[in-house]
């Protein structure tokens, strides 16, 4: 035995000489024993052959052997030439079991790997066989068609994604979104991951990526924005603004109604408290600031009405509603809500409160007017009917003349009972009218109306007759 052989094996010279490999313990695997000495038996010569050893401290080791049968001196022997290829034998079962790793790790990963090229029309080298999964496709028709993955990129993705790949070259690597047609002659929303491999001298060589698919969150997305655009137009239409409140920092998350109901553009000045301070009506103010701070203090819900002063000076009338957030500690953290426009509805109250008062005023001049005018003409009828009562009192006038007076003081009568249901009116319309129950005679009152329309339909040719 050489040095070498003592030197892998650990073992001393004077151990070795005289004794055989099965004494020494050299052999692991009793088979490979069998199929050595069968070979050589056979074939005289053993080349190549692999052979698992124990060393004396008990590591398994691997020599590659070489073998030949030979007679000395009348005594058969075999030359054996061995290399320890123990790291070698360990950097392949390494490999292997990194191979199996990666093609594990490429099955059953979500992600699609692969290779392309950094030029051209950017041909795949390489692709994971779960692309078959994720988009149908096999990976030899993509690895074999030229521009397979530019051709079936969507028209509208593909001009903006390509233009955008110089960033790859500058930077080394790029993410985009792109719609990629599915084998099933969908679209199917997809991600790619890409880093540029260069060479030693900073050339690119090959281009390392990943895909994802996407669709499923690109759909939540779109539903999020239509509902969210959805939700825009209805706080425009109803010119209602959405707000947040950072209590701690007073800064404040505004949209873009909320800005326009302070008469300000879209983030034209920062949205915090002071912003929304310097807005209020001076006169509104205090008490706005006392009703947000009691809501928050008394977890109750703010409800305030106030005016807000544009830039230009005009002035809004808005409902803030509000509800605020609080920690484990009880302590007020955020504040949500909305700010509505209500300028028209305080103008309508405005116009209506005016009209009311208007109206009171009329009612109050009617009233006036109609004492006064009773006032006026009660003075010349009772004149009147005092003149016809003494006249009804001589004696010496005609009998019709007697009837004539008699006529004109119920109509007098009557005239005057008219003025008293006038000012009835008032107190009726004032809620102030007391009613009589008292007994009268109809006969008598019909007759009296029959007189007092007697001359006017006799002044028209008219024909008035009672019948009693």
């Amino acid at each position: 035995v050489n040095d070498s052989f003592l030197k892998f094996t650990g073992y001393e010279r004077e151990a070795v000489i005289g004794r055989t490999s099965r004494e020494l313990d050299l052999s692991v695997n009793p088979q490979q024993d069998s199929a050595l000495s069968h070979l050589l038996r056979t074939q005289g010569k053993v080349e190549g052959f692999e052979f698992t050893y124990r060393t004396k401290s008990g590591k398994i080791g691997t020599a590659l052997m070489s073998l030949e049968a030979l007679v000395l001196n009348g005594q058969a022997i075999s030359l054996t030439v061995a290399t320890d290829i123990t790291d070698r034998k360990q950097t392949e079962l390494e490999n292997i079991q990194l191979q199996q790793r990666l093609q594990f790790l490429l099955t059953n990963t979500p992600a699609v790997i692969f290779t392309c090229k950094p030029e051209g029309n950017f041909d795949t080298t390489f692709i994971s066989d779960n692309v078959q999964t994720l988009l149908g496709y096999e990976p030899q028709q993509i690895l074999q068609e030229s521009s397979f993955w530019m051709n079936h990129i969507h028209p509208e993705d593909a001009a903006p994604m390509f233009a955008r790949l110089s960033s790859l070259f500058e930077q080394g690597h790029h993410t985009h979104e792109y719609r990629f047609l599915h084998q099933d002659g969908s679209y199917r929303w997809l991600q790619d991951g890409l880093r540029l491999i260069r060479d030693a001298s900073g050339q690119p060589v090959e281009v390392v990526g990943y895909l994802i698919d996407i669709t499923d969150r690109k759909q939540a997305e779109l539903h999020l924005q239509e509902s969210e655009e959805r939700r825009r137009l209805a706080l425009d239409l109803t010119e209602t603004g959405s707000w947040e409140f950072d209590v701690a920092t007073g800064n404040a998350i505004w949209s873009d109604s909320h800005y326009h109901l302070m008469g300000l553009q879209p983030g034209e000045l920062p949205s915090n408290y002071q912003t929304w301070r310097d807005r209020v009506h001076p006169e509104d103010l205090e008490w706005v600031e006392q009703a947000f701070n009691q809501a928050l203090a008394t977890h109750a819900l703010l409800d305030v009405e106030y005016r807000v002063v544009h830039p230009n000076g005009t002035l809004r009338w808005v409902l803030t509603k509000g509800q605020g957030l609080y920690n484990e500690d009880g302590q007020p953290v955020r504040m949500l809500g909305v700010m509505i426009n209500i300028t028209d509805r305080k103008q309508a109250e405005l116009e209506l409160h005016q009209a009311k008062a208007a109206a009171e005023a009329a009612n109050l001049a009617k009233s006036t007017f109609l004492a006064t005018m009773s006032h006026e003409l009660r003075t010349p009828l009772n004149v009147i009917l005092g003149y016809a009562q003494l006249l009804g009192n001589d004696r010496s006038l005609s009998q019709e003349h007697q009837t004539c007076l008699r006529s004109m003081h119920r109509s007098g009568n009557h005239l005057l009972a008219l003025i008293n249901d006038v000012l009835d009116l008032s107190k009726i319309e004032a809620g102030r009218l007391t009613l009589d129950e008292i007994d009268f005679d109809l006969p008598e009152m019909v007759q009296t109306l029959e007189q007092m329309f007697r001359l006017r339909a006799e002044a028209k040719h008219l024909e008035l007759h009672l019948e009693l």
